[in-house]
């Protein structure tokens, strides 16, 4: 999904919409000429009208793309990169906690998962956001007491520290952390989505503008050809 959306943000490509406006003018300034020759006239109103509006449109379409983009850079740095990290740190700090309740069922033999609660705390402390951070450390700090304690052979006292009801308890500390960091994934994912969809009727705005001026443009060829040709009717 993430090497998905990227890859539509990055779709936003102003080159070949400045191409084809670009195109487009030069094939209506080449016909003007052939024009010009046939009916002794510099200027074709027709033509010049259609090239100044497909000119207009395309500088319209370019200035929207190029802000697009920039949009969409500001998306991809911001809220997506936002929700992505979070949600890596929020499944590694329930991997962390797995591994903490496992230490605790093996009884005497749990420091085997301390190597793989420390690699989940490795991530969760690089992709974590600043809101959620100091939650996951307050974990951390109750994680370390309770290695503490069943290091010393006081099972019993790492799993109080653990389990408790109180506020003080390791799974406390985690829920508390788990619930912050879903509220800013889900910050983030609304404010992605609604980036994007705001995009894309601007985009709708823009198809609709270029087919309009596009017919104009045509009907006004039609006029200027029609008008030169009853001149010398």
């Amino acid at each position: 999904n993430t090497a998905r959306a990227e890859d539509e943000m990055n779709g936003q490509n102003t080159l070949p919409l400045l191409l084809t406006g670009v195109a487009a003018a030069a094939v209506l300034w080449w016909v003007n000429r052939q024009v010009a020759r046939r009916f002794r006239r510099r200027f074709n109103l027709g033509l010049a009208g259609a090239a100044i509006a497909i000119v207009a449109v395309t500088l319209v379409g370019v200035v929207v793309s190029i802000g697009k983009s920039g949009s969409n850079d500001d998306l991809r740095d911001g809220s997506l990169t936002t929700a992505i990290d979070e949600s890596t740190a929020r499944t590694a700090a329930n991997d962390a906690k797995s591994n903490e309740s496992l230490r605790l069922i093996k009884r005497g033999s749990g420091a085997t998962t301390e190597p793989a609660w420390t690699d989940a705390a490795a991530t969760v402390t690089k992709n974590a956001s600043p809101q959620t951070l100091p939650l996951w450390q307050a974990y951390a700090d109750l994680h370390a007491d309770i290695v503490a304690a069943d290091d010393e052979g006081d099972w019993n006292g790492a799993v109080a520290l653990a389990t408790s009801t109180e506020d003080v308890s390791s799974s406390a500390a985690l829920t508390a952390f788990d619930q912050a960091s879903q509220a800013v994934v889900t910050g983030a994912a609304t404010d992605t989505v609604d980036s994007l969809r705001s995009g894309a009727a601007l985009a709708v705005d823009l198809v609709v503008l270029s087919l309009l001026v596009g017919l104009g443009a045509a009907g006004a060829v039609t006029w200027g050809l029609g008008l030169r040709r009853k001149e010398y009717a």
